[in-house]
């Protein structure tokens, strides 16, 4: 008899297992859903939005989207990278750097003609950088996905002296770029401070 209670309580064991899997497993998806969306709730950059994954060429061309938004770009104008990422949590103190094939790619194409890396406490003072001709510094956010063919960057631009040119005033300027396009075609269509553009989402 006892024998016989447990052949029979087993069709009722899986069917509990196949209705209650399901749902935990849902629970589970769901949850991991919600933190996601939420893992930049509260961002300063790209709020609520993931990385995009791009290739470097197409990284590139949307940091010089932005900049073409930002500047005339003509032969006069200089621009050095700063190899550091701007953090979405704000301020200058970012830890993560922009991968090499990426400075190639900007360098390759003549978007930047070298590098200069900017202070992460001193903003009154102008900085100095190893050239000939004074120009600005431009560091950008990593890039991130709004929709299949729309992203947003963030670009600071800050005016460098060399180390013989007359001192200048301090000048920086933040704005965070919404760019539309695919493979190395990109054009801004929006600009803003960041708060503006955060809220016109």
């Amino acid at each position: 008899m006892p024998q016989h209670r447990s052949r029979q309580s087993q069709p009722s064991f899986r069917r509990s297992l196949a209705v209650v899997l399901p749902q935990a497993l849902l629970a589970l998806v769901a949850v991991v859903a919600c933190a996601k969306k939420d893992d930049f709730a509260d961002a300063v950059r790209g709020r609520r939005l993931s990385v995009a994954v791009v290739t470097a060429p197409v990284q590139a061309a949307i940091n010089r989207a932005a900049v073409s938004e930002a500047f005339t770009i003509e032969p006069s104008l200089v621009l050095m990278l700063d190899t550091m990422y701007l953090p979405r949590t704000g301020g200058l103190a970012g830890v993560k750097p922009v991968p090499l094939p990426v400075r190639a790619a900007m360098r390759n194409s003549g978007l930047i003609e070298g590098i200069c890396q900017l202070s992460t406490t001193d903003d009154r003072h102008t900085p100095v950088c190893a050239t000939a001709t004074a120009g600005y510094i431009v560091r950008f956010s990593e890039i991130f996905r709004i929709a299949p063919d729309t992203v947003q960057v963030h670009l600071l631009s800050v005016r460098y002296q060399t180390p013989t040119s007359r001192p200048t005033e301090s000048l920086r300027f933040e704005r965070a770029y919404r760019i539309v396009g695919s493979g190395n075609k990109w054009r801004a269509v929006s600009a803003g401070r960041i708060s503006s553009i955060e809220r016109g989402r």
